[in-house]
């Protein structure tokens, strides 16, 4: 239940390994989720909000636009959003499923085809049992569990230095533990590989 508890790491690697796991573990085996799984929104638009998770329903085909093919996802509450599934940079290495912005080969033409059929921009989706942190700025639950992997801590990345809105610097690590654990409201944990 992601009012009751969130999974929050670092990679995205990480994140879509989790979900597979958790998604397995509960006894879905589907390449699309069953009715009820949360799904997380990754483009506002729609009545939708990027970072939003919802409880999907049923899917069912959408249009082909351009090159890339939709669907039409019903949430549990009844509501209609068309969606893309393809993976972050299609036939150029993106996963299935991993909520990123599919690549589309023409994109004039693509703008062109969703003006002609009168449709909104489909949104990206992905699983919501695990998000990174980024993805999770606008959720809260309950309590929430925060992993990063060996050696993620000790990343040049994750030690980069950063600026806050009131111009200081801080480590970019510093920020994405305050986000990641300002997601529970009663409860958070973090585990750390070695």
């Amino acid at each position: 239940d992601p009012d009751d508890h969130l999974v929050i790491t670092w990679r995205n690697a990480t994140r879509m390994a989790a979900n597979k796991e958790v998604r397995k573990r509960l006894g879905h085996e589907g390449p699309l989720p069953d009715p009820g799984e949360p799904v997380l929104i990754k483009k506002n638009g729609n009545g939708f909000l990027n970072g939003e998770i919802v409880r999907c329903g049923e899917f069912e085909d959408g249009p082909m636009i351009a090159d890339l093919p939709t669907l039409w996802m019903t949430t549990l509450d009844g509501l209609k959003l068309l969606v893309t599934v393809n993976g972050g940079s299609g036939d150029k290495g993106g996963e299935f499923f991993d909520g990123g912005q599919p690549w589309v080969k023409n994109w004039s033409a693509y703008t062109r085809e969703l003006e002609k059929l009168s449709l909104p921009e489909p949104a990206p989706i992905t699983w919501g049992y695990c998000l990174t942190a980024h993805s999770a700025q606008g959720s809260e639950a309950r309590r929430v569990t925060v992993f990063l992997e060996k050696g993620d801590d000790r990343s040049s990345y994750f030690k980069k230095p950063t600026t806050l809105p009131s111009g200081e610097k801080a480590s970019f690590s510093s920020r994405w533990i305050y986000t990641s654990t300002t997601r529970g409201r009663e409860r958070a944990m973090m585990i750390v590989g070695r």
